[in-house]
């Protein structure tokens, strides 16, 4: 069966439609979590193939999937739950990019494997704190005191 969109006149099976609807659903939650949505719509962007399109069913299943792990703040790597802070997602998605632009990183990724091991190696900056940075002692020598009775290329 057939239905025709009211707003674009766009004709399609009626699976479309629904589709259509889970898409709409699946990307208002993302763009309702900025920048988390945002960071998870590039990410999910790495997973499409460079010749096709991706699947509607399948872009809201990653992005879904994604959209979870994202908010549960931890992974699942090497059988053990492994934190997954919010600037560890932003490392590794850019991470990527950088490697996608560099041919470092083959795509289109297949699951969320390379990610994931990104992710556990992730080490935060570590904050400086004033006591922390070492303390540099002045070496310059003083300057003279200027005084009257010579002039001062001779001082």
């Amino acid at each position: 069966m057939k239905l025709r969109c009211p707003k674009c006149a766009a004709t399609g099976d009626v699976l479309l439609f629904v589709e259509a609807e889970q898409t709409r659903q699946t990307l208002m939650r993302l763009l309702a979590r900025n920048p988390i949505g945002l960071l998870v719509l590039r990410y999910v962007d790495l997973h499409k193939p460079a010749t096709r399109d991706m699947s509607p069913d399948r872009w809201n299943r990653l992005a879904t999937e994604v959209m979870d792990l994202v908010e549960q703040g931890s992974l699942p790597y090497q059988g053990r739950q492994t934190p997954a802070p919010l600037e560890a997602w932003q490392y590794a998605v850019d991470e990527a990019y950088k490697q996608r632009d560099s041919g470092k990183l083959q795509l289109p990724l297949a699951g969320h494997g390379w990610i994931t091991a990104v992710i556990a190696a992730y080490k935060p900056p570590e904050k400086v704190t004033p006591e922390a940075l070492p303390i540099v002692e002045n070496t310059t020598k003083p300057r003279p005191v200027v005084g009257s009775d010579k002039p001062r290329w001779e001082q």
